[in-house]
């Protein structure tokens, strides 16, 4: 190291960037590098005296496949229900926040760009060609499905998409009004005995496509359609027995419909064109009342050439629940694209706002030759793109109970390993081989940890456990006399803080005095907003009680003053690269084009 009083005996990394960065700031060869730390026999590591140490999921904005549609990542809570890789819907259990240094991103046909943390298990398949002598030519063969961590993917593997199998009709109650402001109670509910009916089911498709709400004159439903479409509206409209009227304009025709109910139905779907999404009592629905629910959204707002469909809206959540629709309803695969647009546009001599739009295709029919397919209740993609990059950004996970997995994106993932505990302390969980019970570490005394509380068993599968726990274990081996953990703010939150209190507890039991603080980088002379909590352990015969953290003082560094005048031309990205990784940042949204 470049201080003399001290020396690094070794570390542990996985990331190929971290471990080049830690011998360049440390001066040493990569043969310090332990590994993985799960793998490690702590009885064998260099004697040491101090330890650091933290902890590795899906950037914001990822949106996970719940049993009421695609929600951000961010705003599931436990209990949730999501679906998982065997085809059913199962109950959060934990949710998880952490910060990555590192991110890869793939590109699937059935998603935007997905970006992750390189440990976090995919779902995918392996493609081969294996010799047919029938047809005497060689033909496509795929592995059953495993799960990878993402930095072991390749461009050419299949991604799953798992396909929701529920088939029923909405549970709906209608609603209760008052006759003439008096106390008379009046139930209505004319919906339910429509449900069953595929014509309601392409009025509806035909609102989420091109409709919306009005309410400053009563409970109002319109719809717009062309010459060539009004008589297909209003004969589905006739047969359902709906008031309506039509108003004819220049471009359009507005299909009017006064029906209280109606409109409470279709309020659940979001009002305004961005906000539009599903719900289950739309993802649920039986495949040939889902049909009839495709054929009026592309009607009103979609087009068909060449053998392909196509649908294009600023809701990002909407078309990611259209393909579920797609892939359950037709069983066919189908692709999503991103297109970042001006802010502003002019159209007729107006200048307008414009929103970044989503697009979807798939095809009316299926060919041995397509790229994706579908078999057994899943849609299998191929990855054509993968990126890496590093970051600092907060990153989401989630546990599932029972099946260990979800899905985000069009893409099944598997938990992946975290410290974190929420609701009952769930955790990281070991599983014992040998009566298949599984219990999480940190809840168990760690002189018993090792063998299963349920059977006595010392053949464990801990290929899930908690990086925290593997911190704990070589502590517990060498003792050293300090030890620093830093990690995210939101360890000493509400959600976590029973999870950081058991922490803090081993730690006791090991003989070891505990201090933490939030604290910002931005307070220490570094030009960044960055809040991380810092615990520092000293062993309990060497602490005199002293131990304070250090003060935050003003600073007037700014990031300007901490790059250098002069760069070697060595370290510019050439012009390939560079436009390479602005168009993948482009298409993620993390970088917006000036017009």
């Amino acid at each position: 190291m470049s201080n003399n009083n001290y020396k690094l005996v070794n570390f542990c990394e996985l990331d190929r960037f971290a471990i080049k960065s830690y011998c360049a700031v440390h001066g040493v060869d990569e043969n310090l590098n332990l590994g993985d730390i799960t793998q490690v026999d702590e009885n064998s590591i260099s004697p040491f005296t101090m330890i650091c140490g933290g902890s590795p999921c899906f950037v914001e904005g990822t949106l996970v496949y719940t049993n009421n549609g695609y929600v951000p990542i961010e705003q599931v809570n436990v209990g949730d229900m999501v679906i998982t890789h065997t085809n059913r819907f199962q109950r959060v259990v934990k949710t998880m926040v952490n910060q990555a240094s590192s991110l890869i991103g793939f590109k699937p046909s059935t998603s935007e760009f997905i970006y992750c943390t390189p440990e976090h298990p995919i779902y995918i398949r392996k493609r081969s060609r294996k010799w047919d002598s029938s047809r005497a030519t060689n033909t496509r063969v795929f592995s059953d499905p495993i799960f990878t961590e993402a930095r072991n993917v390749i461009i050419g593997d299949y991604i799953g998409t798992a396909i929701n199998q529920n088939e029923k009709l909405p549970d709906w109650n209608g609603y209760t009004y008052n006759i003439n402001q008096s106390n008379t109670v009046v139930d209505a509910n004319e919906l339910s005995q429509l449900f069953n009916n595929n014509d309601f089911w392409n009025i509806v498709g035909r609102y989420i496509g091109d409709g919306w709400l009005k309410t400053y004159d009563g409970k109002t439903v319109i719809i717009c359609c062309n010459d060539d479409e009004l008589i297909q509206v209003t004969n589905k409209l006739d047969n359902l027995y709906f008031n309506y009227c039509v108003v004819k304009e220049r471009t359009v025709n507005k299909v009017q419909i006064v029906k209280k109910e109606l409109y409470l139905f279709l309020e659940q779907f979001g009002h305004g064109a961005s906000n539009k999404h599903l719900t289950r009592d739309v993802l649920d629905l039986p495949c040939d009342k889902l049909c009839s629910f495709l054929e009026g959204y592309v009607a009103s707002d979609g087009t068909f050439t060449q053998g392909r469909y196509k649908i294009t809206s600023v809701s990002r959540r909407l078309i990611y629940e259209i393909g579920e629709c797609i892939a359950k309803a037709y069983k066919r695969p189908f692709s999503i694209y991103f297109t970042l647009r001006p802010k502003t546009a002019t159209i007729e001599g107006r200048v307008i706002n414009q929103k970044d739009t989503y697009q979807i295709c798939w095809k009316d029919n299926t060919s041995s030759q397509d790229h994706a397919f579908y078999e057994d209740g899943y849609i299998w993609s191929p990855i054509t793109k993968i990126t890496t990059q590093e970051c600092n950004e907060l990153v989401y996970n989630l546990e599932v109970e029972n099946d260990n997995s979800y899905m985000v994106q069009n893409t099944i993932v598997h938990n992946c390993q975290d410290f974190s505990v929420a609701g009952k302390q769930a955790g990281s969980k070991w599983r014992c081989k040998n009566c298949q019970h599984e219990y999480n570490p940190l809840t168990v005394h760690f002189s018993e940890r090792d063998h299963c509380p349920k059977c006595g068993s010392e053949d464990l599968d801990k290929t899930r456990s908690s990086l925290l726990v593997e911190w704990l274990r070589v502590i517990r081996a060498n003792r050293p006399k300090w030890g620093i953990y830093e990690n995210v703010k939101n360890i000493v939150g509400k959600q976590f803080k029973d999870t950081f209190q058991m922490f803090l507890n081993e730690l006791h039991e090991y003989g070891y005095n505990t201090y933490y603080k939030v604290l910002n980088a931005k307070d220490f002379g570094i030009p960044q907003n960055r809040e991380r909590v810092y615990l520092i352990i000293i062993l309990k015969e060497l602490d005199n009680g002293k131990f304070k953290f250090p003060e935050g003082f003003e600073s007037d560094i700014s990031m300007k003053d901490m790059l250098e005048d002069s760069v070697p031309e060595k370290y510019y990205i050439n012009t390939p690269n560079a436009t390479a990784l602005i168009n993948d940042l482009v298409l993620s949204g993390k970088l917006e084009e000036k017009v």
